[in-house]
């Protein structure tokens, strides 16, 4: 399958996020836990600690708990990671997508996650970024590059981040047409009150 998928120049978003998160903090180790998305800086400061508390999921949600323990018990993330690594060693070109707002998948955080899980799976994070970002670009026909006139949009990140890619949530400046985005005002809109959302919602903000 994988050939054939190769042959015909078919693209591959995996979304192993979804399944992978809720399965890397089940029955968790502390260090474990420590590096998972609920205690990454990002999710801390874009993510209401309220959306947090259900995980890592627990007898308080009964049917989630079965469902996990069943995708356990049948492996389910090792033959992912096997699947994965079949279409990355027949050349499949794969794309990045996070699936967000599925279960712990949070808006802003779960494609970073995403970068994180595939990794883990045995893919480089260089491979990681050029999937992410100029491999993305070439799928929809974007022209993106550095150069005169280039509308520059870009992120700048420690160079450390293609030798640990968990390191991409650290986000030094990000620029929009090149001028740099204030980041701090933005906070106000990633755990807004009840009247920041009707007001976002009715378009008086955008």
């Amino acid at each position: 399958m994988a050939k054939i998928l190769a042959k015909n120049g078919t693209i591959v978003i995996p979304t192993v996020g979804v399944m992978t998160e809720l399965l890397f903090m089940h029955q968790a180790t502390k260090s474990q836990l420590h590096i998972s998305v609920l205690n990454i800086p990002m999710t801390k400061a874009l993510v209401d600690e309220s959306l947090l508390k259900d995980y890592p999921v627990s007898q308080q949600h009964p049917r989630y708990l079965t469902w996990l323990e069943k995708l356990d018990a049948q492996q389910v993330e090792g033959n992912m990671q096997d699947a994965l690594l079949r279409l990355n060693a027949q050349g499949v070109k794969l794309l990045i997508g996070s699936d967000s707002a599925n279960l712990a998948m949070y808006q802003g955080v779960g494609f970073h996650r995403e970068l994180f899980h595939l990794a883990r799976f045995g893919l480089s994070p260089w491979q990681l970024i050029k999937s992410a970002t100029l491999d993305a670009y070439a799928f929809l026909d974007i022209d993106w590059q550095i150069k005169p006139g280039a509308d520059a949009h870009f992120s700048l990140h420690s160079a450390d981040v293609f030798q640990d890619i968990s390191l991409s949530t650290d986000v030094n400046e990000i620029y929009l047409y090149g001028r740099k985005v204030d980041r701090e005002p933005l906070l106000h809109y990633a755990k807004p009150g009840l009247i920041q959302y009707a007001k976002l919602f009715l378009g008086f903000e955008r």
